[in-house]
């Protein structure tokens, strides 16, 4: 048929070593929204988002009007499904922001309603975050699935016979909505470590300044001698 290409024999049957969702985090524990200092960092992060919903929608329209382009149904269902679990991690990542603050409240009380019971949100998301994309691109490299996309574009570049106009145009999104996708994930941990570091620096010298403003309290109630000072109006021992 003519949603038989040589390429759904790339792309499928390789997915299933790339469905590996990391459950926990690494580094210091960040907790709280982003602070306005990383705006512009906060930024690049809701770009990349943005990126990754509408590379899997444009997956989920190919694939689902021309299901040849994976080898069977669960392959298609488990690569779409691990892509959007990366996107909702990131929605609630940035729920604070404008545009994924709607989409963060649907999915807090529907879907990911336990995550949201949890208090999962924000920065504590962030590693998280750049672990599942890490991963799940690692995995695509090392299994061919970056080659099986260069197979669907041979495949549009020079069609079969049996290859329609509708076919090279689902072919097109579907090559196009995937590249968007791993171009997101390798920007995505780029901009998610950076922002880490930034992150875990400003909480290190926050600490730092508050250590240092419990010992200077402690030194201005210690005279030099080291013994402490009498309470106004009493009597020292």
């Amino acid at each position: 048929t003519s949603a038989s290409f040589r390429s759904s024999r790339v792309l499928g049957g390789r997915s299933r070593a790339a469905m590996v969702i990391p459950m926990g985090s690494a580094g210091p524990a960040l907790e709280g929204p982003f602070p306005a200092s990383m705006a512009p960092r906060v930024k690049r992060l809701k770009t990349c988002v943005y990126a990754m919903v509408l590379g899997v929608l444009g997956m989920v329209i190919a694939s689902a009007l021309m299901p040849g382009v994976w080898e069977s149904v669960s392959e298609m269902l488990s690569s779409v499904f691990v892509s959007c679990v990366i996107c909702a991690v990131g929605v609630f990542m940035l729920r604070e922001e404008p545009g994924l603050d709607k989409a963060y409240r649907c999915l807090a009380s529907t879907a990911c309603r336990r995550f949201n019971d949890q208090n999962c949100g924000d920065m504590s998301c962030l590693m998280p975050w750049i672990v599942c994309n890490a991963i799940t691109f690692l995995f695509a490299l090392l299994k061919g699935r970056l080659s099986g996309v260069k197979l669907v574009l041979d495949d549009l570049v020079e069609p079969s016979e049996e290859q329609g106009g509708g076919d090279a145009f689902l072919l097109g999104l579907f090559v196009a909505s995937a590249s968007t996708m791993y171009v997101a994930q390798v920007a995505g941990i780029w901009f998610g470590v950076r922002a880490y570091m930034q992150a875990a620096n400003d909480a290190e010298a926050m600490a730092e300044r508050r250590d240092g403003g419990a010992v200077a309290m402690m030194e201005r109630g210690t005279p030099s001698g080291g013994r402490p000072t009498a309470p106004p109006g009493g009597v020292q021992a």
